[in-house]
């Protein structure tokens, strides 16, 4: 017996010695360095639409939405068809012409994204010239008359061809204002068609310029068939067809 522990013991003294034991002397693994990753580039261009057209001259706002999974954007570099800006808005270009609008990010580790790019079309709005609206509404009772108003007439375009303010219309973009009426009378003749411009009857009645109301007797009147012609600053006409009973006071649009 005093053989063997003769022999164990430089065993168990270096088991005492090392501090480990067959669980704690495997290899210890290091830890891995951190694989700094590159930040993601990602441009917002305000003001155009999804396909990146715009308006010819408009200002294009460039906010960039950059990120970095391990740290932080500090910079965002611009480039416009190639050249770097330091500003951070462009103009839209002509008609048809195009802008390449390029991003790069750069993060705190001192790394820098693929750059990413998107294009700019300029696409010039297309003018549609539309028609003008004849309506008219009923204006005072005089007994032995009604007034017919005009002042709502207006031009549904913005486009101003002649270059001036015109005499009629919510808009002032009416030229003129004409009047085709005819009296059906209570004893079954009929007087008309009558037709007067409203400068005309402004003249005549000693109006203000741009007035827009016409006067229609109505003694012994049972309907008053009219229609109402508008003429808009590019030339356009409407004609709207009404009928008014002298009995009910209606006013009813015929088409």
């Amino acid at each position: 017996m005093k053989r063997y522990s003769l022999i164990l013991l430089p065993v168990l003294l270096g088991v005492l010695i090392s501090g480990c034991d067959s669980q704690c002397c495997s290899k210890v693994e290091s830890t891995p360095a951190v694989d700094n990753k590159a930040p993601i580039a990602k441009m917002v261009l305000n003001g155009t639409q999804a396909n990146g057209e715009c308006t010819p001259g408009d200002a294009i706002t460039l906010t960039p939405q950059s990120t970095d999974s391990d740290g932080t954007v500090t910079d965002n570099i611009w480039k416009v068809d190639g050249t770097v800006v330091g500003n951070t808005t462009v103009t839209c270009p002509d008609d048809g012409k195009t802008k390449t609008i390029c991003l790069t990010a750069v993060d705190n580790d001192g790394k820098q994204s693929p750059q990413v790019c998107k294009t700019l079309t300029g696409k010039a709005v297309q003018a549609q010239i539309l028609p003008p609206v004849s309506k008219i509404i009923k204006g005072a009772n005089t007994g032995d008359g009604q007034f017919l108003d005009c002042t709502q007439v207006h031009d549904q375009d913005t486009i101003d061809t002649d270059g001036v303010e015109n005499l009629y219309g919510s808009d002032k973009a009416i030229k003129e204002v004409i009047w085709t009426y005819t009296y059906n009378k209570a004893d079954g003749t009929q007087d008309g068609p009558n037709v007067k411009n409203q400068t005309e009857y402004n003249t005549d009645e000693g109006n203000p310029a741009g007035f827009c109301k016409k006067w229609f007797h109505t003694n012994d009147v049972n309907t008053i068939d009219f229609s109402i012609k508008t003429i808009d600053d590019d030339d356009q006409t409407t004609t709207t067809d009404y009928v008014y009973d002298v009995a009910n006071g209606t006013l009813t649009l015929k088409n």
